[in-house]
């Protein structure tokens, strides 16, 4: 949760900077979009982990995972630029 919390409220405030938002952008950024992102990302995160966790077969748990984190940055990447 803290990994998440964190790495999400980083992507969001770099990618307002790269935009040229300055802090007042940023701090409107974190304010409209954080806890939208912080919600789905925990909801999204604690259903993948039961799933990668469920599969019997050892060596596709990385594969899910690293699926689940693509689906998830291509989301962190829209919201970024609602």
């Amino acid at each position: 949760v803290v990994y998440e919390t964190v790495s999400n409220a980083f992507y969001l405030c770099l990618h307002e900077a790269l935009r040229g938002g300055g802090i007042q952008g940023i701090i409107a950024e974190l304010r409209t979009k954080f806890w939208t992102v912080w919600r789905d990302g925990l909801v999204l995160w604690s259903a993948c982990f039961v799933v990668v966790f469920a599969v019997p077969i050892w060596w596709l748990q990385p594969v899910l995972d690293n699926i689940f984190t693509l689906f998830f940055n291509t989301y962190l990447a829209v919201m970024a630029n609602r």
